[in-house]
């Protein structure tokens, strides 16, 4: 453990290698290098490494490096500073402590240099959000699923499924939808438990946690960045919403995956919020917010995430709300009063906007599979292909 008291002094650099699984502390809020880097893992045993700092100063060309085996987990929701670069090899992992009916815990990133997430690391915060419900009590967070037979799922960028009653009614159990489309900070929230009905008692699952990068160079992602909601497989607790993953980058490379997916259980858990802020570079990542599926009888799906992609040399954004693996069941909210978008892409999903407020579409709005897009008013002001609704869709 380094504490406290080592803060205003510099170290020449840091190597955490060691044999046997470990875990080291780092409660110093400031720790400047003076010559060399953060070295984790590689030496065979699993390398954790636990802070709560705010800043990491590095020399020139200096940084973090993570190397197999090596586990950072943030234990504040605090950004962490870091002037340097850093570098996630395959086996690597990044995540943060789990959080319980309130937000205490996120990763918070930002760097002044490049970041690589290569091919075979995560950053994870799956099943990290606010908690689920204990027997039949409700989830936790915004978006909280209500506890009942089958237990309502939580909601974040998508409403949890409704759950239901021992009469086998479908109730309002479901979680409504919150946090910010283009700037979500926010954790998923946690689906309803399941009472005595029967067939015993269950936990609803725990919404996915948050992960906050700011990479003022390069944000080359090769690798997995995943905040699911917690399954609640075999069981007739709500499914926990999908978390946050907000990246910004200076220039964005990689062809990663980005996942924020609601948990099935009884009332299945909405997608969680995916936003992507780039000036230079182009967004091929595999991005998903899918919904969470309901356990069955008239329990239903919850509903998918949003996915908004911004090139900041561009006026509009791109708008996905999609569930390719899941058919929504419950909305996606969008709320404002004037959005401008260039490209919005519907796939199994319910998005709802305000009845008062106006879309422009510069380009094309596609929606398929089994889609229902409501509300609002729609202009098609570009020289895109405007509307197209595929078989099995319908735009109200």
């Amino acid at each position: 453990t380094l504490n406290a008291n080592y803060a205003g002094r510099s170290v020449g650099s840091i190597l955490l290698d060691p044999a046997a699984s470990t875990i080291f502390t780092l409660n110093v809020t400031t720790l400047s290098f003076a010559a060399g880097g953060l070295t984790l893992g590689g030496g065979g045993g699993e390398a954790r490494l636990r802070y709560n700092s705010l800043s990491w100063l590095f020399p020139g060309g200096q940084g973090l490096t993570a190397h197999s085996g090596a586990i950072l987990e943030q234990q504040s929701a605090s950004t962490l500073t870091v002037t340097g670069q850093a570098t996630l090899e395959s086996g690597s992992q990044w995540t943060h402590s789990a959080n319980a009916d309130t937000k205490r815990y996120t990763i918070n990133l930002n760097l002044t240099g490049a970041f690589n997430l290569q091919s075979g690391a995560t950053i994870t915060a799956n099943a990290k959000g606010y908690a689920g419900g204990v027997g039949f009590s409700d989830g936790s967070g915004f978006g909280k699923g209500v506890g009942n037979c089958y237990g309502g799922g939580g909601g974040h960028g998508g409403s949890g499924g409704n759950g239901f009653d021992n009469v086998g009614i479908a109730v309002l159990g479901g979680g409504s939808g919150y946090d910010s489309l283009t700037n979500p900070t926010d954790l998923g929230s946690g689906g309803g438990g399941q009472r005595d009905c029967g067939g015993g008692t269950a936990n609803g699952g725990a919404g996915g946690g948050a992960v906050i990068l700011n990479v003022q160079g390069t944000l080359t992602l090769n690798g997995l960045i995943a905040a699911d909601g917690a399954v609640r497989p075999g069981s007739s607790g709500g499914g926990g919403a999908g978390g946050t993953i907000n990246l910004t980058a200076g220039t964005l490379a990689g062809s990663g995956t980005l996942r924020a997916a609601g948990g099935g259980g009884g009332g299945g858990g909405g997608g969680g919020r995916i936003a992507i802020t780039f000036a230079a570079g182009a967004s091929n990542l595999a991005a998903s917010a899918d919904a969470g599926a309901s356990g069955g009888g008239v329990a239903i799906n919850g509903g998918a995430g949003t996915l908004y992609i911004k090139d900041t040399n561009k006026a509009n954004f791109n708008l996905l709300v999609l569930s390719p693996s899941v058919v929504a069941g419950s909305s996606t909210p969008i709320s404002g009063s004037s959005l401008d978008i260039d490209t919005f892409t519907v796939t199994n999903a319910r998005p709802s906007f305000d009845q008062a407020s106006i879309v422009t579409v510069a380009e094309t709005l596609v929606s398929s599979g089994t889609s229902i897009v409501t509300g609002s008013t729609f202009v098609f002001s570009g020289s895109g292909r405007g509307l197209q609704v595929i078989d099995g869709s319908s735009v109200t």
